[in-house]
């Protein structure tokens, strides 16, 4: 993002080095080449004197000597007629050094945070001087000789007394100049700076901002936060490269138009409403309007066309209206906002990749995630919300052709949220229905299809018009169209019970189920293959299913595995496929919260599982 804290960055540019230059970071190294060494950095090390030791870099071009204790720069740096870039920034130098009056060569000079006494009045003029920083130097008026550097095209003025306008530097070819955290409280930009790129008067007094026309036909980034502006005028048109516009932390309440912009900064001040037509603003593409007074978005704003990052954090907002820009947002920051409802909009942000406030963290990575499997399954924007409702709110179960479409997302839970509302668990099979499956389903095809027989009842290997009933299996997602109107769906657990609704072992004593019991878990192959006959024409009972999973998890007969396996899938819940998966780790490791997860997927009793060794 294009903004303030780009300034310093902008304002600071690298050494220009040939393929032939070697850099050095202590003198221990780079008096072994003396001779090879053209740039020489020495920062915080504490040092109290430029060592003599540098003379001998004759072909020294930078020279960093910044952050340490200097008091006096040595006169032997006169005879580095090469030296180009000087940071000796950040020393205590009271005394201007009149070494630096000797080296014509320099295109680069940092001086900040140095307490030379009056020194304006001594600097010199550089000829090829292209980058100089005079911050915190307690500056109350500028140095004259700024005016004689004609190749200067980066000034940094940070942090000074300033207050007056600027000097006549319109022969300059300034491109970045910096006057933040100074005294302006007038515009002080007075002449014209026809090159002029970037301009920072952040953290001043300003309380006006009047750029004159025609002065900076160039410039592109205005940094202006932390003044005391309360209007922006109306003649940003004279600004006509203008593309970053910070007025963050001002005291504005109206905001006009200003076409041009692609990045606007105007978070902190006291705004209401906007003014001005809004949707002439079509490179505008960041937008931060956070902690100001809006209590609705002003329908200006709503109609700005392609912004990629909007902030409206902070502001006590009851609605977020329909959006422009929703198909192009990117970044959507809503922190401390009033909705009375959640904002539909949403769900046209397609690009959508960052989401703040609406919710907690989690709820907002859990939206993404929605949103971004919604995108890929090509779902319409009405689908997506009303099955994130549904899943999330649990408010109005959705049309079935959407929960069909529930069915194809990765998650589980709102897949099994979407099956379980699209099955009918209030309508049995009847005789002279037709039934027909879609999916994996765990029946014997033939042994199903004579027992529906038994019944009356017609298996059909595809659905028509004469289907009444449809088997939902697993990995069943078919569009909505695939069905007949008014087709019941039925899961396999209760197509199962219905089968067995009338198990002779209902009727039989409970001696008997008890010994069934006892036969599923002995733990012997014979014995649990003759319960498992038993229980293919009865049906796996609810009171038997824990000792069904023994079975299954003790039997080494892969027949019996599958015969067990298919028994408790068709008897049990959802989960219980997942249980039995869950259930080959405990023979890694037996731990407390496994066993309890088990028997929550699995419905089974974990009294009695704690009966067996398995499980102890």
């Amino acid at each position: 993002m294009e903004g303030p804290h780009h300034t310093l960055e902008l304002l600071h540019i690298q050494p220009n080095f040939d393929a032939e230059s070697m850099k050095a970071y202590n003198l221990e190294t780079a008096l072994r080449q003396p001779e090879q060494i053209t740039a020489l950095y020495i920062h915080n090390r504490g040092l109290r004197e430029v060592p003599v030791a540098i003379q001998h870099f004759r072909n020294l071009r930078v020279l960093v000597l910044s952050a340490n204790q200097l008091t006096e720069l040595p006169s032997f740096l006169r005879d580095f007629p090469a030296l180009e870039h000087l940071d000796i920034s950040q020393n205590q130098i009271i005394a201007w050094p009149e070494i630096l009056s000797h080296l014509p060569s320099l295109r680069q000079l940092h001086l900040s945070g140095n307490p030379i006494a009056r020194f304006w009045q001594k600097m010199p003029a550089w000829p090829n001087l292209e980058v100089l920083h005079l911050d915190e130097m307690q500056l109350k008026q500028y140095p004259e000789s700024i005016a004689e550097c004609p190749k200067l095209r980066r000034l940094s003025l940070r942090a000074n007394h300033l207050r007056s306008a600027l000097p006549d530097w319109s022969m300059l070819p300034l491109e970045h100049l910096q006057l933040a955290k100074n005294r302006f409280r007038d515009w002080p930009v007075s002449g014209p700076l026809p090159q002029l790129q970037v301009l920072d008067l952040s953290q001043n007094k300003l309380e006006t901002c009047i750029p004159r026309e025609g002065n900076l036909l160039n410039l592109e980034q205005l940094l202006l936060g932390n003044n005391r502006i309360s209007d922006l005028p109306s003649n940003f048109q004279s600004l006509p490269a203008l593309r970053t516009l910070d007025v963050s932390k001002n005291r504005l309440s109206t905001l006009p138009a200003i076409p041009s912009l692609r990045s606007l900064q105007l978070a902190n001040n006291l705004i209401e409403k906007v003014v001005g037509d809004w949707s002439n603003c079509t490179t505008l593409r960041e937008l931060d309007v956070s902690k100001n007074r809006m209590i609705d978005l002003p329908p200006g704003l709503a109609v700005i066309p392609r912004l990629r990052l909007l902030n409206l954090s902070g502001n006590p907002l009851g609605v977020l209206p329909a959006l422009s820009s929703a198909p192009h947002l990117m970044k959507l920051e809503l922190r401390g906002h009033r909705f009375t409802e959640f904002p539909t909009i949403i769900w046209q942000m397609d690009r959508l990749q960052q989401l703040e406030g609406l919710g907690s963290q989690v709820d907002c990575r859990q939206l993404l995630r929605f949103m971004e499997q919604a995108r890929a399954l090509e779902m319409a924007p009405e689908v997506r919300g009303a099955l994130y409702h549904f899943w999330k709110h649990d408010l109005e179960q959705p049309a079935r052709a959407t929960l069909w479409q529930g069915l194809k997302f990765p998650q589980r839970a709102l897949r099994r949220k979407c099956r379980a509302a699209l099955l009918d668990t209030s309508t049995l099979l009847t005789k002279g229905d037709y039934l027909a499956g879609l999916g994996r389903h765990q029946f014997d095809p033939l042994a199903l299809k004579t027992k529906l027989q038994q019944e009356g009842i017609t298996w059909q290997d595809q659905i028509d018009t004469q289907t009444t009933h449809v088997l939902l299996g697993s990995g069943a997602i078919p569009l909505a169209a695939e069905l007949p109107d008014g087709v019941q769906l039925l899961s396999q657990q209760l197509l199962y019970r219905f089968l067995h609704r009338n198990s002779y072992l209902l009727n039989e004593p409970a001696e008997v189920r008890q010994n069934l019991g006892r036969l599923l878990t002995s733990g012997q192959a014979v014995s649990i293959g003759l319960a498992i006959e038993m229980l293919k024409p009865a049906g796996l009972l609810d009171s038997l299913r824990t000792e069904a999973f023994v079975a299954w998890y003790s039997t080494t007969v892969s027949s019996q595995r599958r015969a067990l396996r298919r028994m408790l899938i068709l008897s049990g819940a959802d989960e219980t496929e997942k249980a039995l998966q869950l259930a080959n780790l405990l023979r890694k490791a037996v731990t407390e919260e496994r066993l309890q997860q088990l028997v929550d997927l699995g419905n089974f009793d974990l009294q009695k599982l704690r009966q067996f060794s398995y499980f102890a």
